[in-house]
């Protein structure tokens, strides 16, 4: 028996081994997916942060970014990735199109500029997708 979190049966199956040989039981039952539970993820910003002044970073952006009320089911993802030498860079990405990146410098105000930067850049992204009726394959 498969069971969910909830303890309800989700599906049944049976196998018989005989003479370490697997058979399959005829009688297999698939219960009906679920897949209406009202439960629905959008806008979500994630985050890969390494450094401190990346997560400073972060937390500017994403107060920034929670004042705009974005209702795209897309997600943002934050990522700090390493670059020359002993910099990192931070790269800004929606739908793996990287949309905003610049290297990172433990100055607050630097901070604070490039979230306001990368929300702009976010909030535009946004709104260009809206008015792009094609479709690209």
């Amino acid at each position: 028996l498969l069971r969910n979190t909830d303890n309800v049966i989700v599906g049944k199956s049976r196998k018989v081994i005989i003479n370490n040989e697997v058979k399959e039981d005829t009688n297999k039952i698939t219960l009906a997916k679920q897949t209406n539970d009202g439960v629905k993820i959008s806008g979500m910003v994630l985050e890969k942060i390494k450094t401190k002044p990346g997560r400073d970073f972060y937390n500017f952006f994403y107060s920034q970014f929670l004042s705009y009320n974005f209702t795209d089911q897309r997600s943002v993802l934050i990522e700090e990735v390493f670059s020359r030498g002993r910099n990192t860079k931070i790269e800004i990405k929606i739908e793996n199109v990287k949309i905003y990146e610049f290297f990172v410098q433990p100055k607050t105000d630097y901070l604070k500029a490039n979230a306001t930067v990368a929300v702009n850049q976010v909030t535009n992204f946004f709104r260009k997708k809206e008015n792009d009726y094609i479709v690209k394959y």
